[in-house]
């Protein structure tokens, strides 16, 4: 399984910082992994949602729509 798929999988578990994902271990740099090659790991109807938490932290999840 690729990098990029781990996260992928990670994000549809629920809403994650880029610091959450870095603690993951999977990657040095997941954003960018992401967008690279995480649409490549997405099902028909699912994407990438981005929004900034009352904290001003970025935060990623996978959703349908």
């Amino acid at each position: 399984m690729t990098h990029a798929a781990q996260l992928v999988q990670a994000l549809r578990k629920g809403w994650h910082t880029t610091g959450d994902l870095e603690a993951l271990r999977i990657s040095q740099c997941p954003w960018k992994r992401l967008s690279e090659a995480g649409h490549k790991f997405l099902k028909p109807g699912e994407k990438i949602a981005r929004k900034t938490g009352p904290d001003g932290l970025l935060r990623l999840r996978v959703v349908r729509g």
